[in-house]
C-alpha cells in the first residue's frame, strides 16, 4: 500500500451540527465501530446492456439499477439518443415512449436514480434545444416533473425511499440553477434554499440535499435540510485553511464521501482520507472514489482506470470482464453494498462508448 498525507480537520458542520472538534488530528477510522464494514470476499461482474448503456444509480435495497441504453451511431462521436431503463434483477425494461407521451419533445432521456419500490426519476433532452425536462416513472406510467411559476427547465436527478425527489430547476430571468425537491405526490417542484448556481450531488435519507457551487475555482460544499436550512461543508488543514479543492459531496445512509474524504455524520467521527483517493508523498493521488456504501466502504477507479473498493485499510480490486476498455468506474452502492453499479468506457478518443456494469458482491 501507498503511504497516506496526514491531513487535520479542524471543523466541518452538517445541516448545523457540529461533527468534527477542533484540531483533532486526521487518522485512519476505526473499523471496529459498528457500521463500518471490512473488506468483502468477492465480486461477480454481470453486464447490465446487451448493447451500448450506462448504469447511474442503484436502490437501497439493490433490487433496482437506473440507467438508459442507446445505439451505437458512428456520426454522433458513437453515442446515439439514449432512451431511459430500469433494470430489476438485471432484467431490463426500457420506457422511452412512455417518457414522449408526457413530454413529447423529449428525444433522448436517461433514468437517473431510483428507489426500493422501482419508482425512477429522470431527465430528457429535447429535440428542439428548449431545455432540459424531467420525469418520475413509476408502476409502468411516466408523469413530467415541472418546475414552479417564475422557473423553467427541471432536472431530477435522485429519489429517496420515500418518494422524494431531488435535483434543479432553472429560474427564467438569469438561468441560474437552484435547488429543488418533488414531493412523491406533487409534479411540481418545491425550492428548498440554499445558493444559487448549485450541482445537487446527492439525497439523504433524512431529505437533506446535498450538492457544491463554483465548480471551476473555488468548490463550495452545501447540505441543505428539509426546512430550508443551509449549511456550508468544510474541511480545514491544521492551519485553519480550507481545502478548497474538495467537492461532490455524496451520501449513503449514515456515511458520506466527498473526493478524497469519508466520515459518518451521525456519530460525530472526523473525516478520513479514505483508501482509493489517498495521497503519496509526493502529493500524488492513486485513484478516485465516486460512490460510497451505508457501511463505509467506497469504490472508485485507480490510476490506470481500473475499478476498486476500499475498506478496512485495504484495496480490493473488482472484476473488470473481457474486452478492451479505457477506464471502468462505479457510479453507487446499495445501502449494505451487496450491489454496485457503473460503467466501462470502450473504444478510441475518438468513438468511445459506455457499457452498463452491475457487481454482486459478498456482504
Amino acid at each position: 500500500m501507498h503511504k497516506k498525507k496526514a491531513i487535520w480537520v479542524s471543523a466541518l458542520t452538517v445541516t448545523g451540527v457540529a461533527i468534527a472538534t477542533a484540531g483533532v488530528g486526521m487518522a485512519w477510522a476505526d473499523t471496529s465501530k459498528p457500521g463500518h464494514a471490512s473488506a468483502k470476499a468477492g465480486c461477480e461482474l454481470t453486464v447490465l446492456s446487451d448493447d451500448l448503456g450506462s448504469a447511474q444509480g442503484v436502490s437501497a435495497s439493490g433490487e433496482y439499477v437506473a440507467g438508459s441504453t442507446y445505439a451505437y451511431d458512428p456520426g454522433n462521436d458513437g453515442a446515439g439518443d439514449s432512451k431511459p431503463v430500469v433494470w430489476r434483477d438485471g432484467k431490463p425494461t426500457e420506457f422511452m415512449s412512455k417518457v414522449q407521451n408526457v413530454i413529447p419533445k423529449a428525444k433522448s432521456a436517461v433514468a437517473g436514480s431510483v428507489n426500493s419500490s422501482g419508482t425512477a426519476v429522470g431527465t430528457t433532452d429535447p429535440e428542439d434545444g428548449s431545455g432540459y425536462g424531467s420525469f418520475r416513472y413509476q408502476d409502468g406510467k411516466a408523469v413530467a416533473l415541472k418546475a414552479p411559476k417564475g422557473y423553467e427547465q427541471s432536472s431530477a436527478t435522485f429519489i429517496d425511499d420515500d418518494g422524494t425527489a431531488a435535483g434543479t430547476v432553472t429560474r427564467s430571468s438569469d438561468n441560474v440553477a437552484v435547488a429543488a425537491t418533488w414531493a412523491p405526490d406533487s409534479d411540481t417542484a418545491t425550492l428548498v434554499g440554499g445558493p444559487d448556481d448549485i450541482a445537487v450531488t446527492s439525497l439523504g435519507d433524512d431529505g437533506t440535499v446535498y450538492g457544491y457551487t463554483d465548480p471551476y475555482n473555488s468548490p463550495k460544499m452545501w447540505a441543505i435540510s428539509k426546512d430550508g436550512k443551509s449549511q456550508q461543508i468544510e474541511i480545514k488543514d491544521a492551519n485553519s485553511i480550507v481545502q478548497d479543492y474538495v467537492s461532490f459531496p455524496v451520501v449513503n445512509g449514515d456515511w458520506m464521501l466527498a473526493d478524497e474524504f469519508r466520515w459518518n455524520r451521525a456519530d460525530g467521527s472526523e473525516p478520513t482520507v479514505h483508501e482509493i483517493t489517498a495521497k503519496n508523498d509526493d502529493g500524488s493521488v492513486t485513484g478516485k472514489a465516486s460512490a460510497i456504501d451505508g457501511k463505509g466502504r467506497v469504490y472508485g477507479v485507480d490510476a490506470d482506470g481500473k475499478p476498486e473498493m476500499g475498506a478496512d485499510g485495504e484495496v480490493t480490486p473488482l472484476p473488470v470482464g473481457d474486452g478492451d476498455f479505457k477506464m471502468v468506474n462505479p457510479e453507487d452502492a446499495s445501502s449494505d453494498g451487496h450491489v454496485v453499479v457503473g460503467n466501462a468506457l470502450r473504444g478510441d478518443d475518438e468513438s468511445a462508448v459506455t457499457v452498463a456494469y452491475m457487481w454482486t458482491c459478498e456482504v
